[in-house]
């Protein structure tokens, strides 16, 4: 089992079967994809009126609950963007591009992930492109 920076992530809302027991969608990745993770602490710091801090924070076991966003960039054509935003704004399971070759077992790299934004879509005049890339928006938790 060869574990290497593979052309392509997958996503869906379902795993496959055996042997790779992965996600079964497949995109095109571009090799030009950043390992760039944002984490972001769930708070909210607000005013009162006589300038007193507010700060609201969404807590688990006494802890900020913590996130991380993490952009994929991808190629697509006018067919994998349908399969694509179709699972937006769902729960997604995730295997990144560096994880085993295909038809190995990819149980260790697969990650719950909610898809929570697609930055890059062209427009109607860019129609005509037969492939282009975009930037799918993952978010799954710091732990």
């Amino acid at each position: 089992m060869a574990v290497q920076a593979q052309g392509h992530i997958h996503l869906d809302t379902a795993l496959g079967g055996a042997p790779e027991n992965s996600p079964v969608l497949k995109f095109t990745a571009l090799a030009t994809s950043p390992e760039l993770k944002e984490y972001n602490p769930h708070i909210v710091v607000e005013f009162a009126v006589d300038a007193t801090t507010l700060v609201h924070q969404v807590t688990s076991g006494g802890s900020v609950v913590k996130t991380q966003t993490r952009p994929v960039n991808l190629r697509l054509t006018r067919a994998t963007e349908a399969s694509l935003l179709t699972l937006l704004g769902e729960y997604c399971y995730f295997v990144p591009p560096y994880h085993p070759d295909d038809g190995s077992d990819h149980t260790a790299y697969v990650a719950r992930v909610y898809f929570v934004g697609l930055r890059g879509l062209q427009s109607a005049e860019k129609k005509d492109l037969e492939h282009f890339s975009v930037t799918a928006i993952l978010q799954y938790s710091a732990a």
